[in-house]
């Protein structure tokens, strides 16, 4: 019943048209008191290489990994909160290695460590890279999440390569969880922003 309930709020999230829809900002139109009322998390995912923005929940999970899906089935990968994979958002992250960036985000320091990444070019071939990231910034930053003020730490993280240039952004609760993230999906898809409504 839960999971038919989350259907109907995800197509009326989507205004009737798509699950996957077109939109500046999603969450005027979400009601946390109805989100909570369907007993499981909640994550609201926005790409805006692709305009799109959408609720999201929980489809597996695999040790530390897991994949949240939309109603059509387009997903995202969250390792320990950071972007491993994504699958029906066109030119998809295959892969990511998140090594220690966890551990880096906790503890900060200056250190670069390499990030492998591959993901899909325009004729839907394989791209692989390696970034070195390294945490630059770190500051308290209160979030609004539907209403609910949480306090937080905002990392911000640079990566870079002779290719390519990407910055993360975090926001780790006080227990170092991360609710809030924007990061980098390859140069086609750019940064993914995914949120946690509901835990």
């Amino acid at each position: 019943m839960r999971g038919w309930a989350l259907a109907a709020l995800l197509a009326l999230a989507a205004c009737g048209r798509s699950e996957f829809v077109v939109t500046p900002d999603l969450r005027p139109s979400l009601d946390r008191a109805a989100l909570e009322e369907l007993g499981e998390p909640v994550m609201l995912l926005e790409v805006p290489a692709l305009g799109a923005a959408t609720l999201t929940r929980i489809r597996a999970r695999n040790g530390n990994a897991v994949t949240w899906a939309t109603v059509d089935e387009r997903t995202v990968t969250l390792e320990d909160g950071l972007l491993v994979a994504t699958r029906g958002l066109g030119p998809d992250l295959m892969s990511a290695d998140p090594g220690d960036t966890r551990a880096r985000l906790a503890r900060g320091g200056a250190d670069w460590a390499p990030r492998f990444l591959s993901w899909l070019d325009g004729e839907d071939q394989p791209v692989f890279a390696t970034l070195l990231c390294r945490v630059e910034e770190r500051r308290p930053e209160t979030l609004d999440i539907l209403g609910e003020s949480l306090a937080t730490t905002r990392v911000t993280e640079r990566c870079k390569s002779p290719d390519y240039a990407a910055t993360n952004t975090y926001w780790l609760g006080p227990e170092g969880t991360i609710r809030k993230s924007r990061q980098w999906a390859g140069p086609d898809l750019g940064s993914i922003t995914v949120e946690r409504l509901i835990r």
